[in-house]
């Protein structure tokens, strides 16, 4: 029989292997944390979008976040 801290570690690596490994058709064939890592780049472009057209910071400040200042215009209102 199992201790309990053999069973904490099965359940850790199966945990990991099940986030990181195994692609869930209901997530488009992305693993969990690949969604959660696309949901917060895409989370930290919206606020950055936000940021810059709510103060209308010059497009300098865009080039020195390394973004193009295109790609900030008009983004703050979807």
């Amino acid at each position: 029989m199992a201790c309990a801290a053999e069973l904490e570690m099965i359940l850790t690596l199966d945990l990991k292997t099940y986030n990181h490994h195994i692609p869930q058709r209901a997530l488009n064939h992305l693993t969990p944390i690949q969604v959660l890592q696309n949901g917060a780049q895409k989370n930290l472009i919206y606020s950055l979008n936000v940021f810059i057209n709510r103060r209308n910071l010059p497009d300098q400040v865009a080039q020195w976040l390394g973004a193009d200042p295109a790609q900030f215009s008009g983004l703050a209102d979807e």
